[in-house]
């Protein structure tokens, strides 16, 4: 199998992975749907260039990392970005 671009919040909600946020301050570790943060940051914001505020220390500029380990099979996929159902 090829290996997959995933660099984009619309790579990650394609292939039903979450985005992780890990706290370098206090290592605090949240998880997001894709498809949420879509909403409000757009579909082709790169992983790279997301950053966040720790909820528990309010540390700031946490960077956004794909969570390679989300991808479970008892986990759907989502709807492709287009609405043509999963990918």
């Amino acid at each position: 199998m090829a290996n997959q671009k995933l660099d984009t919040l619309g790579d990650l909600s394609r292939h039903g992975l979450l985005v992780l946020f890990r706290c370098p301050g206090c290592g605090r570790e949240s998880r997001f749907e894709p498809r949420d943060m879509i909403l409000t940051i757009g579909l082709s914001r790169t992983i790279r260039d997301i950053r966040g505020a720790c909820s528990w220390c309010g540390r700031r500029g946490v960077r956004a990392e794909i969570n390679p380990h989300s991808l479970k099979p008892d986990r759907p996929r989502t709807a492709t970005p287009d609405g043509r159902g999963k990918s």
